[in-house]
């Protein structure tokens, strides 16, 4: 059912913001596309009776469906526990971050395999996937409770798009400069928990098969270049950059001088202990994880010159079909390119029609966008203001243990402006948010970074999810789209939390920096699925832009490295502004924002037609 290494990284759940091109609305044209593709607002039935908010309770929203029965239950949750032991198991890293007691499993033996790579394993096992399927299809939907159901589709969902994955296995890639398999690792190894000592020797005993792991990425890349698949010049030369940067500083490497501040904090230790585990560390670094990318930089070299295609996915010959998998999988909407690329499209000339009125209003209005500054700066102290300031509009969850990291210079011109690391699913205290400010403009846009990594974003949305009674499975099949889209959704709210900012002004800010996010998002669509050239990028950004060719460049050469990624976080947030507006329209007065946020977090993690389906059963 799983790819087991894209599993690992779904696993960790590392959230980011992207790495925009720094791009910022500043004067446009309408650019309106006539299409006659169906209209892309949230559908509902015409015969539809408004449902009254007050008649149930959201939290309830297991009782809305059949009453559970204990036969389908139990076959739901053991089919739930055997996916969930398969996924968190194979290796180190995925136990560790999911699991804080890795015993409740029953393992045998721990896994020594930091992280599992084979190219065997890219391929579909169709003998797994259906015997999932066969169980599946023997539990009595109907006979589960709301919840379950939610459950039982996530998983349904999932299982579709591991099928149309079949036959597409070697258009899928592991590298990047930026968020790449190469490019996340020094993090993700630098969150490895350490609950007990045992951990520490867990996790120094895995250590070295990273060596393992990059030498079987390395395989699956001279296989895709043996198929005509291989990446440009242009990017090999951007991930060598990034690998060099990152190892250019051995003694000092981030594995080593973070493993040390961690050990050395660590109480229960003796000096002598920590000084064994720091040099023990330094020595696996040394000799394993630097020569690891040393042997990569030279592998990548080595096959520069035999990628077919400077551009996106399209010009691959199954790359569109790729591309429109990656749409239902990675974003988690069962639609088309078209349509995702119509709502895409509305968005932005609804965002220009408000940000005209609004200019209208205040011909300085675009000045005081580029102009404004926070009052805060100080992260800690801005969390906690979202934290007070969103209770009205977000119901209120138990108290969040949190450390604010800052990421390593190694890895700044690189990785993306901000990062939420989960706890395991058995844990509430470490929560982490990694904060990049070299990609980090201003501080209107650093409070709204940690709005979407923190409250009410990414860490606020998994903490009220551990308060639902769902299975920890669905917290591994969430599409990155529904995470990335509430994140986002929630973020453009937060900039009327701004202290100090007027109200016309925090609402374009909001609406322009969905804006440009869109307009980067029909750029994705239209590298990688239109065939869109540099040139024609180029055209299309005058439109609403003035940007240099260094600019253009990073645009064209970030949607070749993430297709769709843009997508997630775009359309994601639009499904739940649509929701939102709908249900304002169905309401009216008696609209709730903050019971509307908890019918969504109610559901939890599903993919978006789950989503959808549940609001329709609820609304109407």
């Amino acid at each position: 059912m799983f790819n087991k290494f894209k599993k690992t990284i779904s696993c960790v759940l590392v959230f980011g913001l992207i790495v925009t091109s720094g791009i910022t609305f500043s004067a446009c044209r309408d650019d309106e596309e006539k299409e006659d593709d169906k209209k892309t607002e949230v559908s509902t039935p015409q015969d539809a009776t408004k449902k009254d908010l007050s008649d149930t309770d959201n939290k309830d929203i297991d009782n809305e469906g059949t009453s559970s029965d204990d036969t389908a239950t139990k076959q739901l949750n053991s089919l739930c526990d055997e996916l969930f032991k398969d996924a968190v198991s194979e290796d180190a890293i995925t136990l560790n971050y999911v699991l804080a007691d890795a015993s409740v499993l029953g393992l045998d033996k721990y896994p020594e395999v930091m992280l599992s790579f084979d190219a065997d394993d890219i391929f579909i096992d169709l003998e797994e996937n259906d015997e999932y399927t066969k169980k599946l299809e023997q539990i009595n939907y109907e006979a589960l409770s709301q919840s379950q159901k939610i459950t039982y589709d996530a998983i349904e969902y999932r299982l579709d798009c591991s099928y149309d994955s079949e036959g597409l296995e070697y258009y899928s890639e592991v590298l990047g400069p930026t968020q790449g398999f190469q490019a996340e690792l020094p993090i993700t190894l630098a969150e490895y928990k350490f609950y007990t000592a045992t951990d520490i020797e867990r996790y120094l005993t895995a250590l070295p098969s990273i060596y393992d792991t990059f030498e079987e990425i390395i395989k699956f890349e001279q296989a895709k270049s043996e198929k005509g698949l291989f990446m440009s010049d242009e990017m090999v030369d951007k991930i060598v950059e990034q690998c060099n940067e990152f190892i250019k500083d051995k003694d000092n490497n981030y594995l080593i001088t973070s493993f040390d501040e961690k050990i050395n904090n660590y109480e229960g230790l003796t000096d002598s202990q920590k000084k064994d585990f720091c040099a023990r560390n330094k020595e696996i670094v040394l000799n394993k994880i630097i020569p690891a990318y040393e042997l990569l930089i030279t592998s990548l070299n080595d096959l520069k010159g035999t990628g077919t295609n400077d551009g996106g996915l399209c010009n691959f010959e199954d790359g569109r079909k790729y591309y429109q998998l990656l749409v239902y999988s990675n974003v988690g909407d069962h639609v088309k390119v078209k349509t995702v690329k119509k709502a895409l499209n509305n968005r932005i000339k609804n965002n220009i029609n408000e940000l005209s009125k609004l200019y209208l209003h205040n011909n300085d209005i675009f000045d005081e966008i580029t102009k404004t500054k926070t009052a805060k700066t100080d992260p800690k102290a801005i969390l906690e203001e979202l934290r007070e300031d969103m209770q009205a509009d977000f119901p209120q969850i138990p108290e969040v243990n949190y450390t604010l990291k800052p990421v390593d210079k190694s890895l700044e011109d690189f990785l993306s402006p901000a990062m939420y690391y989960k706890p395991a699913v058995d844990d509430n205290t470490d929560n982490s948010i990694y904060i990049n400010k070299s990609q980090i403009r201003d501080t209107s846009e650093f409070f709204a970074t940690l709005a979407h990594e923190g409250f009410p974003g990414h860490m606020y949305e998994y903490n009220y999810e551990k308060t639902n009674d769902n299975s920890p499975l669905r917290q591994i099949l969430v599409p990155t789209g529904v995470s990335e889209g509430w994140a986002k959704y929630v973020e453009y709210k937060s900039y009327s939390y701004i202290e100090d900012i007027p109200s016309d002004v925090a609402k374009a800010m909001a609406l322009n920096s969905e804006l440009s996010l869109c307009i980067e998002a029909l750029a994705d669509i239209g590298i990688n699925y239109e065939y869109w050239t540099k040139e024609d990028l180029k055209e299309y950004l005058s439109n609403y832009f003035e940007l240099d060719d260094e600019t253009i460049d990073s645009v064209y050469l970030s949607a070749i490295e993430s297709p769709t990624n843009v997508l997630c976080y775009t359309y994601g947030a639009i499904v739940y502004e649509e929701l939102e507006n709908n249900a304002k329209e169905l309401k009216e007065d008696d609209f709730n924002e903050l019971e509307f946020n908890r019918f969504l977090l109610d559901v939890g993690f599903a993919p978006f037609s789950v989503i959808k389906s549940c609001y329709d059963k609820y609304y109407y």
